[in-house]
C-alpha cells in the first residue's frame, strides 16, 4: 500500500488503544501520512507488515506480547527498507543501543511526542536518517562524557604513563572541548593539542 506520490502508510503497534489513536489523530491531520493497519502485538504487527507492506512501522519497545526488539530485528531483516520507530517510555541507555542495533532508526519518547516531532521523526528515518529523541542525545552525550572523565581518572590512578599536562588535554577533550579551545585555555599551539 506505498505510493511514490502518495501519502506514506504507517503501521501502528502498540497494545495501548489510546495510544494508537492519539498517533493516528497526530498523522491524520497532515495528508502526508496515512495509517494503514494497527496491531497490538509481535505476530499481528508482522502479519500486517507482510499484507499491507508499510513504508514506516512505529512499535513500542516493551509491553506484553510484544517484544519489540525481537519484532524490530524481524521487520529488518524481512523489510530492509521500512523505517521503524520506537515510540516509547523506557529511557534506559541499553534499551536504546539495543533498539539500534537491532536495527531501528529512530528511538523517541512517547511522552515528548508532539504533532511536529512525529512526522518529522518519519521523515528523517524514511532518509535513513536517524531520529532520536532530544533529551536522550543529551543524555546519552553527557553519560559519555562522564564515563569518558572517570575512564581517565582511572588510567591516571592505575599509573598511566601520561603526564599531568596529557590528562589535562584528555580532560579538556572529555568535556566536550574542541582542539582551537583546548589550546587557547592551555596557551599553547592547536597541532600541540593534536
Amino acid at each position: 500500500m506505498t505510493s511514490e506520490n502518495g501519502p506514506v502508510s504507517v503501521l501502528l503497534v502498540d497494545f495501548r488503544p489510546v495510544v494508537r489513536a492519539g498517533l493516528g489523530t497526530i498523522l491524520d491531520r497532515t495528508d502526508r501520512f496515512s495509517v494503514v493497519g494497527e496491531a497490538l502485538d509481535r505476530p499481528s504487527a508482522l502479519s500486517m507488515a507482510r499484507e499491507l507492506h508499510p513504508e514506516a512501522v512505529l512499535t513500542e519497545l516493551r509491553s506484553e506480547g510484544l517484544e519489540g526488539l525481537r519484532l524490530v530485528r524481524e521487520l529488518r531483516e524481512e523489510f530492509p527498507e521500512v523505517a521503524i520507530i520506537i515510540l516509547t517510555q523506557s529511557e534506559r541507555q541499553r534499551d536504546i543501543t539495543d533498539a539500534i542495533a537491532a536495527g531501528a532508526n529512530g528511538y523517541l519518547l512517547i511522552d515528548n511526542i508532539t504533532e511536529e516531532s512525529l512526522p518529522e521523526a518519519i521523515n528523517l528515518s524514511m532518509s535513513n536518517i536517524s531520529a532520536l529523541d532530544s533529551d536522550l542525545v543529551h543524555r546519552l552525550i553527557s553519560n559519555l562524557r562522564e564515563h569518558t572523565r572517570l575512564s581517565l581518572i582511572d588510567a591516571g590512578a592505575l599509573g598511566a604513563d601520561l603526564t599531568n599536562w596529557e590528562i589535562e588535554v584528555l580532560q579538556l577533550m572529555a568535556s566536550g572541548h574542541v582542539d582551537s579551545e583546548i589550546a587557547s585555555s592551555l596557551s599553547i599551539s592547536i597541532s600541540t593539542v593534536n
